[in-house]
């Protein structure tokens, strides 16, 4: 991904259906950790095309999991919450290299599967909606921001 600072050149909609779609020629090339990555990498970018229109903190892995949970929670869809689960192991699987190409190749379908949720759930959620309240998550947030924790 190019960047300049911390912002993508281009949008995270376009990260994220370019690397679906490259994590399907990396499959057709047999590159099973390319593959993994990709399709993990769409999913964090949907993720972020959510959090960015919303004004959302999202910086590192961990708050991933914790915008995944809230928008699955939000829009009522516990399957957006599992397929969300699955990618981060095919990212796990970019360092260990564990599944053949065959479980890559089928759940290829998974993580197009999540990017329709994600862009349906971006369709649903309100541009002023709430982020996400976990604890650390909103102590992420707020020193990333400047702002003091609260309570404190």
């Amino acid at each position: 991904m190019t960047t300049t600072g911390k912002q993508p050149i281009e949008s995270h909609a376009v990260h994220r259906d370019a690397l679906l779609d490259h994590a399907e020629r990396m499959i057709e090339a047999g590159d099973r950790l390319q593959a993994s990555e990709k399709m993990w990498g769409a999913a964090a970018h949907g993720l972020k095309v959510i959090a960015k229109a919303r004004n959302w903190h999202f910086e590192t892995h961990a708050d991933a999991f914790v915008i995944a949970h809230h928008v699955a929670s939000f829009v009522g869809n516990d399957a957006l919450w599992t397929k969300f689960l699955a990618m981060d192991s095919y990212h796990q699987n970019f360092y260990e290299d564990q599944v053949p190409l065959e479980g890559i190749r089928a759940s290829l379908r998974d993580a197009r599967e999540l990017v329709g949720l994600l862009r349906d759930a971006d369709r649903t959620i309100p541009p002023d909606a709430p982020m996400p309240t976990e604890r650390n998550y909103l102590s992420r947030a707020q020193a990333a921001s400047g702002r003091a924790p609260a309570g404190g």
